[in-house]
């Protein structure tokens, strides 16, 4: 249960960075209310998922580190880096703000298919609604940490240490990727 909620923390934080924390920052700076409704469209990553499922499901792109850690962590490294880049502009510039953005929820979709998909392999029926409350749990925490907490810190420290912050406590999470059981490859039909 812990290694799940690792791992549904690692597309908490991010998400609520940059659904709940991002747009009143940006308002803020001075970006239009049109242009941050744009940012709506972050979620069609999310959305469309369904699209790539069949890939995460049957092929990892690092067979060495397993097949669902070979998705985890080079998606959970790239989604803190895409946060950290955030750092190197301003968040009144929307066009480039928004191609990161895009890119971390992409990468985070692709992430959220493989935890999904290990913890359908992991959880039995008995222990599957403990399951859900972990990862009720530890969305909340990212609603935390990534929404509330950046705000505040955001208003404390500024924009660059609230961004650099959130990136490196999105690295956190990689623990408990490596706490993964071994899974083989799944063979593909």
């Amino acid at each position: 249960m812990g290694v799940l909620g690792g791992l549904y923390l690692a597309q908490g934080i991010p998400t609520y960075l940059l659904l709940v924390a991002l747009p009143p920052i940006m308002r803020e700076s001075g970006a239009s209310r049109t242009a941050i409704g744009l940012f709506s469209l972050l979620m069609l990553p999310l959305i469309l998922k369904f699209l790539v499922a069949p890939l995460v499901d049957r092929w990892s792109p690092w067979p060495g580190l397993g097949h669902r850690r070979g998705w985890i962590v080079p998606t959970q490294l790239l989604v803190s880096a895409g946060i950290a880049s955030m750092a190197l502009v301003e968040p009144s510039n929307v066009a480039v703000l928004f191609a990161i953005c895009i890119s971390i929820t992409v990468v985070s979709s692709v992430q959220d298919i493989a935890t999904d998909g290990y913890a359908v392999r992991q959880l039995t029926d008995r222990s599957r609604s403990m399951g859900n409350a972990v990862q009720a749990g530890a969305v909340a925490l990212g609603v935390i940490i990534g929404g509330t907490a950046a705000l505040v810190i955001f208003h404390v420290a500024g924009w660059q240490t609230m961004i650099l912050l959130v990136a490196f406590l999105s690295l956190l999470p990689l623990l408990a990727a490596l706490a993964m059981p071994p899974e083989p490859q799944a063979a593909a039909h």
